[in-house]
């Protein structure tokens, strides 16, 4: 599986959680990160031709004005035009996945009914649901990262597997495949379980906290 990730942040090189998220998709094979704001015009336009060759796209982006940074919005208006997206005159996109991985500023229950924002970040995303809808894509469930600067170490853990999962698994989240994931992680990392005790620990997340010990960064989304 095929996965790209287009990462839209002003200051990229600033950002501990993008450094964070940077250094946990080294660790997967066929993937490749993009970072838009740092590309040329031409190199935005030829972008396309990396959504079209992978099977999983990834947009990536911290939370502003309660939707996605400029600079994403204005490569989909260039880049995602009728004629690539529309299922009825051209089938490109049809059957490819859409993730998106959004960082925030703010704790999980200010996206809730009565927290903070009075809202959840999946009815800000509907945009990107219907774009994929449109294009005859399977959408992936969305990684949401909150609040990353204050995140403890059995927190970031979390962070860290979860992002693992949606650039490794077929089906990221899947009760039937998250054991398997476990089992074959713990043997991989050297992890002090072993792969037998994994398979029936799936949901024991804290035991792989030593794993990112060294990934561990500052203070910014």
């Amino acid at each position: 599986m095929r996965t790209l990730i287009i990462v839209s942040h002003p200051d990229i090189a600033a950002s501990s959680t993008q450094s964070f998220l940077a250094a946990t998709a080294a660790l997967e094979a066929d993937n490749e990160l993009v970072a838009l704001d740092e590309l040329t015009a031409t190199e935005r336009h030829e972008l396309w031709d990396k959504v079209v060759a992978a099977d999983r796209i990834i947009l990536q982006f911290p939370l502003y004005w309660y939707s996605a940074p400029a600079s994403l919005w204005a490569w989909l208006d260039e880049e995602w035009t009728d004629r690539h997206v529309s299922v009825g005159r051209d089938a490109t996109l049809r059957g490819k996945e859409l993730a998106l991985v959004v960082t925030t500023g703010h704790p999980d229950a200010a996206f809730r009914v009565g927290g903070l924002e009075q809202v959840s970040l999946d009815d800000l995303m509907a945009p990107f649901w219907a774009l994929a809808r449109k294009a005859g894509m399977v959408v992936v469930p969305a990684v949401y990262i909150n609040d990353f600067a204050h995140q403890d170490d059995q927190e970031r853990t979390q962070t860290y597997i979860r992002y693992r999962q949606l650039l490794s698994m077929r089906h990221p989240g899947a009760p039937e495949e998250m054991a398997a994931w476990f089992a074959q992680r713990a043997t991989a990392l050297g992890d002090e379980l072993t792969a037998t005790e994994l398979t029936g620990r799936d949901d024991d997340l804290g035991q792989l906290r030593d794993v990112v010990g060294d990934l561990r960064r500052g203070s910014d989304d």
